[in-house]
C-alpha cells in the first residue's frame, strides 16, 4: 500500500496509527494489547509483557493472545512465562480441534524440552501428514537430543511439500546434530540465495554468530525495529 513511500516515513504512520488505536479504543481490554505492542516497540519488553498479561488475565481463552504473550516475553526474556504460553496454546489448540504447532517453536523458544517433545508427538499422532507440524517437531526432536526420532521425522518432511528453504534448514540441523560440519556448510552455501530469515537461522545453527549478526545489522534502524526484534524470540 505504501511502497512508495519511505521507511521512515512508514514507520512514522504506523506509529502515528498505533497512538490513534490506543487514544481512540473503547474497549479498555483491548487497549492492553495496543499498548503492550507500543511498549515493546519502544524496547519495553517488561512492561509489554505486563500489559499482555493483564490481558490474557481478562481472555484466557484468546489463543492468539497466548502466543502473543509468548512472542513478548522472548524478548524479555521469560522463558517461564514463555513454557506457559506454550502450554496453554497447545492445550486449548488440541481442545478446539485444530493443534497449533506453534505451541511446539514456542517450546523450544522457552527451552522446554520435555514440552516441546510431548507437544510434538501429540500434534503428529492428530495430524500426521501436516507438513509443518513435521518439520516443528523435527527440530523439537533435534533440541531434545532425539536424534533417532529425529532422523526419522527429516525424512518426512524431505517428502513434504514444504519449501526448499525449510527443507534445506531441516538438513542442515540434522547435519549439524549428527556432527557432519562440512555436510551443514555445505547445504548452508545452498541456502544463500534465500530469504534473510533462512540464512540468519543457518549461520546461528552453525554457531557462527558474527556473520548472522552481520546479517542483521541493516535491520538496526528506528524504522526496522519491528523486523529486528522477530530475532530477538529464538534460542540460541
Amino acid at each position: 500500500l505504501f511502497s512508495d513511500v519511505p521507511e521512515t516515513e512508514r514507520a512514522q504512520r504506523f506509529f502515528s496509527r498505533l497512538q490513534a488505536a490506543i487514544a481512540n479504543s473503547r474497549d479498555p481490554v483491548e487497549s492492553l494489547k495496543y499498548r503492550a505492542f507500543d511498549a515493546l516497540m519502544h524496547l519495553r519488553p517488561r512492561e509489554a509483557q505486563r500489559l499482555m498479561q493483564k490481558y490474557v488475565a481478562a481472555r484466557p481463552r484468546d489463543i492468539e493472545g497466548w502466543e502473543e504473550l509468548a512472542e513478548i516475553a522472548a524478548s524479555a526474556g521469560d522463558r517461564t512465562a514463555i513454557a506457559d504460553a506454550a502450554r496453554r496454546v497447545h492445550r486449548m489448540s488440541i481442545e478446539g480441534g485444530e493443534p497449533r504447532s506453534r505451541a511446539i517453536t514456542l517450546s523450544v523458544m522457552a527451552l522446554d524440552l520435555d514440552a516441546a517433545v510431548s507437544q510434538a508427538d501429540e500434534q503428529i499422532r492428530l495430524r500426521p501428514d501436516s507438513a509443518v507440524t513435521q518439520y516443528q517437531a523435527h527440530r523439537a526432536y533435534l533440541w531434545a537430543g532425539h536424534s533417532v526420532k529425529a532422523r526419522a521425522m527429516l525424512a518426512r518432511v524431505q517428502a513434504s511439500d514444504l519449501e526448499a528453504a525449510s527443507k534445506g534448514l531441516a538438513l542442515l540441523r540434522q547435519a549439524c546434530a549428527d556432527g557432519n560440519v562440512a555436510v551443514a556448510r555445505t547445504i548452508q552455501g545452498r541456502l544463500q540465495g534465500a530469504d534473510l530469515g533462512t540464512r540468519w537461522l543457518a549461520a546461528e545453527t552453525l554457531g557462527e554468530h558474527d556473520q548472522a549478526t552481520a546479517l542483521l545489522r541493516p535491520l538496526d534502524r528506528p524504522e526496522r525495529l519491528a523486523i529486528l526484534l522477530q530475532f530477538a524470540m529464538n534460542p540460541n
